[in-house]
């Protein structure tokens, strides 16, 4: 089990890059988190992500924290970590009803002095097969 209370079920997720597998414990999970707050609510490009405000469900509220879920994946608040080529990516993907085309946030991540750091967040148009 985690420490500090939290519920998570595995010590560490596994990022899938094109060079291979990252782990990326709780601790990362946290400094991630604090790092998404952060960007989110002080980085003025936020302004040109359609719907992305503090209205938006995508925005961490008190409380949202690092979690590893059964199936071994990093989640923060609603936003899934995942791997993007060679990137490690926070998702957030709304879901809507039976729609043919929707969207998702995409927040790029990076770490630099063992530190990590939201490079940017923007949108994409995704395509549902039906």
């Amino acid at each position: 089990m985690a420490d500090s209370g939290n519920m998570s079920l595995k010590p560490s997720a596994t990022v899938r890059l094109m060079r291979g597998e990252l782990q990326v414990s709780l601790s990362d999970g946290e400094h991630i988190a604090a790092a998404l707050r952060h960007f989110l609510e002080t980085d003025a490009r936020l302004a040109q992500v359609p719907m992305l405000n503090r209205d938006s469900a995508a925005w961490l509220r008190p409380g949202d924290e690092a979690l590893i879920d059964f199936q071994g994946q990093m989640r923060i608040g609603l936003w899934l970590l995942q791997g993007r080529d060679d990137q490690v990516v926070l998702t957030y993907r709304p879901v809507g009803e039976n729609a043919a085309v929707g969207y998702q946030y995409l927040a790029r991540l990076g770490v630099k002095d063992d530190r990590w750091y939201v490079d940017e967040i923007g949108w994409e148009k995704i395509y549902y097969s039906r």
